[in-house]
């Protein structure tokens, strides 16, 4: 389980992530080690990148 400060930090972090907003690298770097031990911030991490990639795709679809 997740401690609060860890929680909040993490979602900060992915919220970036789905607006397409720049995290910074060492916000990544302790996401990613968060992840490999956990599997809750694994699981948000991925649905995270999964809708920003969605957003970007119906951007792309709008463009052209």
């Amino acid at each position: 389980m997740l401690s609060t400060k860890y929680r909040l930090r993490l979602e900060a972090i992915c919220k970036k992530i789905v607006l397409c907003e720049d995290v910074s690298l060492p916000d990544m770097i302790w996401a990613e080690k968060l992840a490999k031990s956990h599997t809750t911030a694994r699981d948000w991490l991925q649905k995270a990148r999964r809708q920003s990639s969605q957003e970007i795709e119906k951007v792309a679809q709008m463009i052209f």
